[in-house]
Formats: C-alpha cells, structure tokens, sequence
C-alpha cells in the first residue's frame, strides 16, 4: 500500500504525467505478471545511490552514535547505513514530464521495440492498494555531492533523505520513483522484487516507441485485449508528420 514520509515528499500535482519507457520483454512481463519490477538499489548503476555528500559526512565526522546497545563513531555507522540501505532498498524509477521523451526512448530501449507506460502520480499510488509492502513515492532531488550537503527541516537526518537525492548529472531525467524497504538484516537479498499493481489503474495510456513496426504495434494490442486490459494502446507522438494535408 501507499504510505507517506516526512523525508518523501512529491512536489508534483497528481494530474500531472509520469512514464515509464521500457523494451517489449519487460512490458509483456509486467502484462502477465500483473506486476511492476522494482530494482535493488545498488544495480542501478549509480554508486552514489542511497549516500549522503561529503558535506553531510564533515559535519558529522567527530560524532559518536549511540545505539541501543553500544557506540560507534558517525564514519562507521554512515557505512554500514549505506551498505544496508543498498542492499535492502529497491526502486521503480519514473519521468515525469508533461510530454513523451525521444531521448528517454533512446535511453531506456535496447531495442527498436518497446512501450511506454504513461501514468500520474495519482494512478501510481493508487495502483498499490492491494500490495502488502509500504510503498513511498517521491520526487528526485538534485543536488552538487561536491560542495552541497542535504538538508531538511526536521534538523535529523534518515536514510530516506539518502534515497530521494541524486547527484545534478542526472538532473535529465526528470525522476518520480516508487520505493519500498524490505525488512530484515538479511545479507541474502533479491536483485529485484515485482509489486502486484492493478495495470488499469495505473496505466493512462500505452505509448508505442517510435522504431516500432507495425506488425509489433498490432501484436502490443493483440496482447493487451487478450488479458482484458482497458488501457488504450497509442502510436508514439515523434512519428507523426509535421505537415497534415
């Protein structure tokens, strides 16, 4: 289910548009599975996921933390929360944007084939009513890991302050992400985990990618009516003419 956070927040209106670009495989994996694949965060090729900058760790660097049963000094203590959070933390990374993305196709697809997935926000916690797991949606913020350290006005930090920053060289992408915690201190952990979702609500509108060919586009449809979903399937807006005589 959808839950709030005082560290999560999601500084968008819920009508505004959030996809999900991804190749054929994974959409008829989702179709099937009724499900959406959340990422453990430490594959998402970013090794400054789930860290605090430099600047958080200069402040803090001559602290001790005291636990329920010893203390250790901050050093300490900030690598093993960031092992952890690596480990058990996973993702299900969003674009949020008003329009449809040539350069988030070509970044996402391995392939000529794929779909988009066009949501809100609104649909998206929506989609996660019958999950089992508390869900936390919110946006990306960028920030310099050089000389910017992230803040909040609680005046403590947590682990999901970590989790909802990145590093401004990914500022492109615009990101909205889901996340869950799963519990336990299990070294043994699954790569990804895939949620239950309701695809009806969660979807608005299935866009095509643009490289697609037809026989695919209608095959996409086939798919789709086969397992009774109501979501309209759409040709991308990038092949459309210019010119309309």
């Amino acid at each position: 289910m959808f839950v709030t956070h005082p560290s999560v927040q999601c500084e968008i209106s819920n009508s505004v548009k959030i996809w999900r670009y991804m190749d054929c495989m994974k959409f008829l994996s989702m179709i099937a599975s009724s499900s959406l694949y959340f990422a453990r965060l430490n594959t998402l090729g970013d090794p400054f996921e789930g860290t605090f900058p430099k600047a958080n760790h200069e402040a803090h660097k001559n602290r001790h933390i005291k636990t329920k049963n010893y203390v250790v000094n901050y050093p300490h203590a900030a690598k093993l929360a960031a092992y952890y959070l690596a480990r058990h933390f996973y993702l299900s990374c969003w674009h949020g944007s008003d329009y449809e993305s040539d350069a988030m196709w070509k970044l996402y697809l391995k392939s000529h084939e794929g779909i988009a997935i066009q949501s809100t926000t609104h649909r998206l916690t929506e989609s996660f009513k019958s999950c089992e797991h508390k869900i936390y949606v919110g946006c990306i913020k960028y920030i310099d890991y050089t000389d910017q350290a992230i803040l909040n006005d609680r005046g403590t930090l947590n682990g999901f302050d970590a989790i909802v920053h990145k590093r401004h060289c990914f500022e492109h992408e615009k990101e909205i992400r889901a996340f869950l915690s799963l519990d336990g201190r299990s070294e043994e952990t699954p790569v990804g985990v895939s949620i239950p979702v309701n695809i009806d609500v969660l979807a608005e509108n299935f866009y095509v990618a643009p490289t697609t060919p037809d026989w695919q586009f209608d095959l996409f449809k086939a798919v789709i009516e086969k397992y009774g979903i109501k979501v309209p399937v759409l040709r991308s807006s990038l092949t459309q003419s210019p010119i309309d005589f």
